[in-house]
């Protein structure tokens, strides 16, 4: 999951992967020089209770880095960058899981540095169980985690300096399999799926207010393409 996740991020924007952060020392200089994999399992926006390093620890871990540059790139990232944001859901799943009072698995979070070109992505994956008090909580969650994104997108740019900074909306949560499955896949939960849609109007509206030229951050939408494929008809062309 993480070394695909990776390679897809990495290989849609035409770029090699990068390094995983841990191998760093050991790696030839050509490698560094594709970037850095700051990749954390579990992690999320805040913490949640996996004992990760959340995004503004990532973030710390690569701003460390990138003062320190390396032989092929001692410029470092300032002015230069273009880091890609990716939250999908770990954040949510701790409010739900605490709300039930029960456990599940941890997403991957990643975190991805490319240094040619300074992306960052710090990715988590949904991982819920579908109870509709659950669901509440983390919909409850959302303003405190849209609130800390914003404070780590504004580090992005104004003290990591980059350039432009592409955050993800979250995909349609209630088409997932976890959501699904319980309804034995004959349809997506709404109060899932409303909750992502909550999230990204408010990620919306931070976006503007740190950014209303337009002229840093660029909102990437994966809700419409993949509700699009989800109410495609059956054998229809997408």
């Amino acid at each position: 999951m993480l070394v695909g996740t990776m390679r897809r991020a990495a290989s849609a924007m035409g770029m090699p992967t990068p390094v995983a952060y841990k191998l760093r020392r050991g790696a030839a200089q050509g490698l560094l020089a594709r970037g850095m994999n700051f990749a954390v399992g579990g992690a999320g926006v805040l913490d949640t209770g996996n004992f990760q390093r959340n995004i503004s620890a990532q973030i710390d871990l690569f701003q460390a880095q990138a003062q320190r540059g390396t032989p092929s790139s001692n410029r470092g990232c300032a002015g230069v960058g273009v880091a890609l944001v990716v939250v999908s859901g770990n954040d949510y799943s701790y409010a739900a899981d605490k709300d039930n009072g029960t456990s599940v698995s941890p997403a991957i979070a990643t975190v991805v540095v490319i240094s040619s070109y300074c992306v960052l992505m710090p990715e988590a994956l949904i991982c819920n169980n579908n109870n509709g008090g659950g669901m509440q909580a983390a919909i409850a969650y959302i303003p405190t985690v849209v609130r800390q994104l914003r404070e780590q997108l504004r580090r992005l740019r104004d003290e990591a300096g980059m350039r432009r900074v592409v955050v993800t909306s979250l995909h349609p949560l209630g088409c997932t399999p976890l959501f699904t499955r319980p309804l034995n896949y004959s349809g997506c939960d709404p109060l899932a799926n409303a909750g992502a849609a909550q999230h990204n109007a408010a990620l919306r509206s931070v976006l503007a207010a740190l950014d209303p030229a337009n002229r840093t951050f660029l909102l990437l939408d994966l809700n419409a393409p993949f509700a699009a494929l989800v109410d495609a008809p059956p054998g229809g062309r997408f």
